[in-house]
């Protein structure tokens, strides 16, 4: 199995989501042998780990942005 030399943690969303999705399939291909897919499972695990914090992330400075335009928004129509 060959491992990704940048960390998880170096990656963008797109690249750890892409990584992730080629060890689900080679686990529906049954093409690991029991040591590979443990250590494809830990690897697995890590990448989503960090794809729901990068999207948490993302959440957040959705909603941030958002609550800052609404307030914008209201102090616009307060001084009409």
């Amino acid at each position: 199995m060959a491992t990704n030399t940048q960390s998880s943690t170096e990656q963008s969303f797109e690249e750890s989501l892409k990584e992730l999705e080629g060890l689900v399939k080679r686990f529906e291909e049954g093409q690991l042998t029991l040591d590979q897919a443990v250590a494809a499972f830990t690897r697995g695990t890590l990448l989503k780990k960090q794809c729901e914090v990068k999207l948490q992330q993302a959440k957040s400075k959705i909603e941030l942005v958002t609550a800052e335009q609404s307030g914008s928004d209201s102090d616009a129509l307060d001084s009409k």
